[in-house]
């Protein structure tokens, strides 16, 4: 559970599915941020429960993180939905691209975490297959992650260091 609970990736996909339930785009935003702030607050409230110590300063900075990826990944969901054919492709990629760059930052940074690291990055593999809704798409939606998994990867390793800075 401690892996899922720590995982960027796991925590986007919410923020994407009720982006894809929402019938308007703003409405998508909203829900997208209220789903992600809904789910730091549980797991502080879970960490506290538990007499787990923890910054509020941490709380504030994965709080600014869900806003944004709140509003980028509900976005994402509701681009899918609307089936607009290049939308929908970014939309399959950055979901299925978050994954992918998450399961292998796992599998190669953190040993430990190798299996659990593959599993990711296969599920999102087969997130960009199971979400494009042609074979032509799917093949947008390869030639995104080409760009979206390192530009993951770096955004991983940008905010490593920022929350090292701290």
């Amino acid at each position: 559970m401690g892996d899922v609970a720590n995982s960027v990736a796991a925590w986007c996909v919410p923020a994407f599915a009720v982006g894809a339930l929402a019938l308007h785009l703003p409405t998508a935003d909203v829900a997208g941020v209220v789903t992600e702030l809904l789910l730091v607050t549980a797991y502080y409230a879970t960490q506290s429960a538990q007499g787990v110590p923890h910054a509020t300063s941490a709380a504030v900075t994965w709080s600014a993180a869900g806003v944004v990826a709140g509003v980028v990944f509900a976005v994402a969901g509701a681009w899918w939905r609307a089936g607009e054919p290049r939308r929908a492709a970014a939309g399959v990629a950055l979901l299925a691209g978050v994954l992918v760059s998450e399961g292998l930052l796992r599998a190669v940074r953190f040993p430990w975490q190798g299996s659990s690291g593959v599993i990711m990055a296969v599920v999102g593999l087969v997130v960009a297959l199971a979400l494009a809704r042609s074979w032509r798409q799917r093949l947008v939606v390869a030639g995104c992650l080409v760009v979206v998994v390192p530009l993951g990867l770096l955004g991983a390793e940008v905010v490593d260091r920022v929350l090292a800075a701290r």
